[in-house]
């Protein structure tokens, strides 16, 4: 063989030509970057896109979740797997409380070539879109290769953004000036142990004072590099929670994030703060043990003014006069309240269950709307539906489930079945489901909507003009979506075949009639309908299927076919 006729092959092949032909030529590798780029106008809180190299001669540095690849947008987790079988990089990046805006350059990555390539040997396909608020983005916008740079060089651009927050009060009758301090609370993660994902809780009900900005507006800095954090604050209840997600996995002992609280005291200390991990695993989403407290402490002296007014009324006994009298349960006087958690209400009653007030040891209330017959909304006894965006069933939504999600989501072989993990009940996977989940995770108001898709299915090869059936569903424990002829299920046989759903609840029963202007055959899918269930997914055999009547296209009787359940 000629050496003028040798090409370059990948390592395995260059071996056994080396040792067959010492005069071989070598080929050097080229290390370049290529630069993805999104096209549209368009604000987005999500995105997924796959990357298609199969056709070319180049390779991505890196395999699996370790390819070299990064987002460009700061405050955004990003997630890449480079799926060498396929020739395809699966790629998510998600933005948490604000959005990030194209025209502009998504992300990078680094690529290994014996021969310089062009954007048009990458096929960039986008997946799936969200705005900031899960909503999906239609139609999808489009992204490109903008460029691919093998000059060996990288220039990495670092933003600083500075807040200041202004605090303002009303002018009153009587001012007091008073010391006051303002304090940056590190929390820190103390052990040697890598997470994808962290969630804890600061109890500061031992302190006087507050952290500023409530909700999720809290002055809170994340200082985690390559990870997501959501921070809340519940300042009735005096608890701030924090969450963290990461696909490639952070490092401690670390600092995780400092938060800025307010106090009229002056002697706060790291041990005020009472830190809970409720949530950790490992970037292979698996258990890991995490701890979690305040390290520092660091205040300054501020002035605080608090003003008082004083007056005094002498009136009847009565109901708001902040004094318990006759036929009242409770009277805070002005802090009754129809609206504010345990508090007593504008009619001198205690807070109860079906007051459509969430209040201590309630999950939720949804007040006359609490059902247990619609898995949607609040039940009676006011707990939430406990399985939606519980991805790995250990019994809550944490920050462990988003980075499950995230990580299906883009392709790599962990197990998330969609009734746990499709939050936006769209039917499939993508980054906007983890982003919701870890919303939810950390208090933030988000609607969690996960079914079970029931399949009706005709086994038989049968041709029929009709057919009228009933399920019995008591023996699977929850219900199908939807009362009456609202019932939530989508006729999957088309073609001039109508179809008529009932939903009797109260007696676990799901009656279906399906007519044909002509004849529809067998085997078949016959309809799909939402089924809620609170715990493990029911057995098949749990819905009690019952032909009540069949026809052929003549109308003439037939004899019953074959229908059953499916998932």
């Amino acid at each position: 063989m000629d050496d003028k006729m040798i090409k370059p092959f990948r390592l395995v092949a260059l071996t056994v030509i080396l040792t067959m032909l010492s005069a071989a030529p070598t080929f050097a590798q080229t290390s370049c970057t290529v630069a993805f780029y999104l096209d549209d106008a368009v604000d987005l809180g999500a995105i997924s896109f796959d990357v298609d190299y199969d056709e070319t001669r180049v390779e991505f540095v890196g395999s699996n979740d370790q390819v070299s690849c990064a987002s460009l947008v700061p405050g955004t987790l990003p997630s890449f797997y480079d799926d060498e079988l396929t020739g395809t990089v699966n790629s998510a990046i998600i933005g948490f409380g604000a959005t990030f805006s194209g025209p502009r350059t998504l992300a990078i990555c680094d690529i290994a070539t014996g021969v310089v390539p062009v954007p048009a040997d990458f096929v960039v396909t986008v997946t799936d879109a969200s705005d900031g608020s899960g909503t999906p983005v239609n139609p999808l916008p489009v992204l490109s290769v903008s460029g691919i740079n093998c000059s060996g060089t990288t220039t990495t651009t670092t933003t600083s953004t500075s807040t200041t927050t202004t605090l303002a009060g009303a002018p009153t009758t009587t001012t007091t000036t008073l010391p006051g301090e303002v304090c940056d609370v590190t929390f820190r993660l103390f052990n040697f142990v890598g997470l994808g994902a962290l969630q804890f809780e600061a109890d500061y009900s031992q302190v006087v004072g507050e952290f500023l900005g409530s909700g999720t507006g809290v002055d809170c800095t994340r200082l985690v590099n390559n990870a997501l954090a959501s921070q809340s604050d519940q300042d009735a209840n005096r608890l701030l929670k924090v969450g963290y997600i990461s696909a490639q996995g952070f490092q401690g002992p670390t600092d995780l994030t400092v938060c800025t609280f307010v106090t009229p005291d002056t002697g706060v200390v790291p041990e005020d703060f009472v830190v809970t991990v409720t949530d950790a695993s490992d970037p292979a989403s698996a258990p890991a043990s995490a701890f979690v407290m305040a390290s520092d402490v660091t205040c300054y002296l501020e002035t605080t003014t608090t003003t008082t007014t004083s007056t005094t009324t002498t009136t009847l006994a009565f109901c708001g006069d902040g004094v318990v009298g006759g036929g009242e349960e409770c009277d805070d006087g002005v802090a009754n309240s129809d609206t504010d958690a345990d508090a007593c209400r504008i009619d001198c009653s205690l807070p109860f269950c079906g007051d459509g007030v969430s209040d201590s040891g309630e999950e939720c209330d949804d007040g006359v709307a609490n059902s247990d017959a619609d898995g949607s909304v609040c039940f009676l006894d006011c707990t939430v539906p406990a399985v939606c965006g519980d991805s790995d069933a250990g019994g809550s939504v944490s920050a462990g489930d988003a980075l499950i999600v995230l990580q299906r989501a883009v392709g790599q072989p962990v197990v998330c079945p969609k009734h746990r993990c499709d939050a936006d009940g769209s039917g499939v996977l993508t980054a906007s489901d983890a982003q919701r989940i870890l919303k939810g995770a950390v208090g933030q108001d988000v609607t969690l909507e996960c079914a079970l898709d029931v399949m009706i299915v005709l086994e038989d090869a049968a041709d029929l003009g009709s057919l009228d059936l009933s399920i019995d569903y008591s023996a699977a424990g929850d219900a199908f979506l939807g009362e009456g002829s609202a019932a939530l299920c989508t006729n999957l046989v088309g073609g001039g075949v109508s179809a008529v759903f009932v939903n009797d609840t109260s007696n676990a029963v799901l009656s279906v009639v399906l007519t044909a202007v002509g004849s529809f055959a067998g085997p078949v899918d016959l309809a799909e309908c939402d089924f809620f269930n609170r715990g493990d997914v029911p057995g098949t055999d749990d819905f009690a299927v019952q032909v009540l009547a069949a026809t052929n296209a003549a109308g003439d009787p037939v004899s019953a076919p074959q229908v059953s359940i499916g998932y």
